[in-house]
């Protein structure tokens, strides 16, 4: 009896895990060739966001594309299967290529971006489109099989994701090497941590520069700017000597206008703009880094001229500041809670809590789990945060982490080769909207955030 096939975790419109079979669920399967066969039954597992596809012995031996599609909404919307013998003998990849918002791709279609085995590259085999323009098949040789060959799919530009990857060697049935023990647990919070620090300290340094200072004005165009009115910028620190820009005066003076008046000024490490709502915008030219936060500021207006008032600021002034996105170091990715104070030298904390487990198929040719991790995200809480924006560090934090897992090397943390972790999903954040105090270290403050971390697991005893 041909195996049944587990989705990953589906949740609704709404965020919440699935608990039937939507109503506007749709089922379609496809030969290797793209003839068109019968779709295999879709049925809830009866685990929360779990639905199964049970197809027959003939859609294994014969190799068959099935595609559940959930419905506009639901995400992930469709569940991609490449159906094939547990003996991995007439293995073949299969991959579904989407829009940014989940509609089926009709643009160029996806390329074959490597295709090698340990040996060294090899031929790579053609991308067959089996459905339309979205859904395509690349078949192995045997002698590909045999050498436990990698393939990785390029995205066609524009599409919803830049690659998928695949490899020969068997992630169960026959061929798998049993593993010392049935630890989902462990396994997946070691992979966990282990793939954490090893790509965190990259990806923070690719946030950076997508965080410049950017301060905006609190009122949109047109602006009533009163004759002599004057902007004192910089973007050092209040400190800092600032630049005087002198506005052009009117009774509907334009954002554009304003923004021009600034950029001939010229103040030293800024650029001004205006949005897309009529709004001028000040924005640093340098990137947050360690200990050298971006900064973008209006000084005190003196007179006042009434520059500041203008454009809605307090004559006071205002400024924006946003520190560097540092990575933990082997100290800030945790198993648990610390046991002491928490080191507040840590540019952030990844500390994983409660884990729980499921079997999802239990028996002699599966041992799968599905394993959900409570994960909590601390930051040092820092004083210098913009009052309007507090949490954008935090939340730049759980970014780094959501954008390593949801890659496709992220889904396996990095553990394709050896088959054992078959989906990492994250499928909630909370950010918390209060900083955390420590009872136990009074003054030290937190920003926080909870991450619902779920991987789906094989493993097979002794």
């Amino acid at each position: 009896m041909a195996d049944v096939r587990a989705t990953m975790p589906v949740f609704d419109p709404s965020g919440v895990l699935i608990t039937s079979v939507p109503g506007g669920a749709s089922v379609i399967a496809r030969s290797k060739t793209g003839a068109v066969r019968t779709a295999p039954p879709l049925t809830y597992s009866g685990i929360p966001g779990v639905c199964n596809v049970t197809p027959t012995d003939d859609d294994e031996a014969s190799g068959t594309v099935v595609v559940v599609d959930f419905g506009a909404g639901y995400e992930p919307r469709r569940v991609t299967f490449a159906v094939y013998q547990p003996s991995n003998l007439n293995q073949f990849w299969a991959f579904s290529v989407e829009n940014p918002d989940s509609t089926t791709w009709s643009g160029a279609a996806p390329t074959v971006g490597g295709y090698r085995s340990a040996a060294g590259a090899r031929v790579a085999p053609s991308l067959v489109a089996v459905e339309s323009t979205w859904l395509f098949v690349a078949v192995p040789t045997e002698a590909d099989i045999a050498a436990d060959t990698h393939i990785r799919v390029d995205g066609p530009a524009g599409s919803a994701v830049d690659y998928w990857s695949g490899s020969t060697e068997s992630p169960g049935g026959v061929g798998v090497a049993s593993s010392p023990g049935v630890t989902p647990e462990t396994l997946v919070i070691t992979a966990l941590r282990e793939y954490l620090l090893r790509y965190l300290p990259a990806k923070c340094a690719q946030l950076n520069p997508l965080r410049k200072a950017v301060l905006k004005s609190a009122l949109a165009e047109p602006f009533v700017v009163p004759s002599g009115a004057k902007l004192r910028l910089t973007t050092v620190s209040q400190e800092a000597t600032p630049t005087d820009v002198t506005l052009p005066s009117g009774a509907a003076v334009a954002a554009a206008a304003i923004a021009a008046a600034i950029n001939l000024a010229a103040p030293p490490g800024g650029v001004a703009g205006a949005d897309e709502a009529g709004r001028v915008t000040w924005t640093s030219n340098s990137a947050p880094a360690s200990g050298v936060p971006s900064v973008a500021l209006v000084a005190r207006d003196i007179g006042p001229t009434g520059g500041n008032t203008a454009l809605g600021w307090a004559e006071g002034g205002e400024h924006v500041e946003v520190a560097g996105l540092v990575a933990p170091s082997w100290r800030g990715v945790t198993d648990g809670r610390p046991l002491t104070v928490p080191d507040m030298g840590q540019g952030f904390w990844v500390m994983f809590g409660n884990r729980t487990s499921r079997p999802t198929h239990e028996g002699i040719r599966r041992d799968t789990h599905l394993v959900t991790v409570q994960t909590e995200v601390w930051r040092p809480f820092s004083a210098n945060a913009p009052p309007h924006r507090s949490r954008e560090t935090v939340s730049s934090c759980v970014r780094a982490v959501r954008e390593l897992l949801l890659t496709s090397d992220g889904r396996y943390l990095g553990r394709q080769r050896f088959g054992d972790v078959q989906l990492a999903n994250v499928s909630e954040a909370v950010i918390a909207g209060d900083p955390l105090r420590l009872n136990e270290a009074p003054g030290v403050l937190f920003e926080t955030a909870r991450l619902t971390i779920t991987v789906r697991v094989f493993q097979r005893p002794d």
